[in-house]
């Protein structure tokens, strides 16, 4: 499965077909699914990306969610609009979930995790930070603009899932935001490679 998740654009509409046209050549056995960023909406972008995308095969999940069958085993993939700027609604993509074994929620910003986590979310995918963009060190937790603005810059994080912990499950909800491939403002990244984050699910 392939996430997208979000800034397909920067600030230009005629910036949207160009890049639906070239995420339209990736392939994914299970599907690709995708939610929108701040810049999607800000830019008037949200509608022709959800449609073109559409065309290419691509789901664009705005507040709203699907099933994937693998195996014997199902996952629900949930997408919200951005939290800012968008008009985000969890508990309407939650309501359209089907019953599945892992719950994967796509936000374009990682501030969503608490209320994911308490809701019982498995696993969230965001970006938005773009890991920092300009950092003293290349560490994950080194000091950047973005770690003074979030708590969530890039990286794995965990929280229990209260919900699932009253229902005797003890496994904590994850929280993995990536550095994503472009910039914003500045156009340079330093101690910050882009990134195409490769995740394993596993049963355990």
């Amino acid at each position: 499965m392939i996430a997208l998740t979000g800034d397909f654009v920067s600030f230009n509409r005629s910036e949207a077909a160009p890049c639906v046209d070239t995420l339209a050549g990736l392939k994914a056995r299970y599907g690709i699914f995708a939610c929108l960023g701040n810049h999607d909406t800000f830019s008037g972008s949200a509608s022709i990306l959800t449609q073109r995308f559409a065309e290419k095969g691509i789901q664009m999940l705005r507040n709203d969610a699907a099933t994937i069958a693998v195996g014997n085993s199902k996952i629900a993939v949930l997408g919200v609009d951005d939290l800012v700027v968008g008009r985000p609604d969890l508990q309407r993509a939650i309501s359209l979930a089907q019953a599945a074994d892992v719950h994967i929620l796509l936000s374009h910003r990682p501030e969503i995790f608490p209320k994911a986590a308490k809701e019982g979310m498995d696993l969230v995918l965001s970006g938005h930070y773009h890991g920092g963009q300009i950092k003293f060190l290349p560490e994950p937790d080194s000091l950047s603009i973005a770690r003074l603005l979030t708590p969530y810059a890039e990286g794995l994080f965990r929280l229990p899932r209260p919900a699932r912990i009253a229902a005797g499950d003890q496994k904590v909800g994850s929280l993995f935001v990536g550095r994503g491939v472009g910039i914003t403002a500045v156009p340079i990244r330093i101690n910050c490679p882009p990134q195409i984050a490769h995740l394993t699910l596993k049963n355990i």
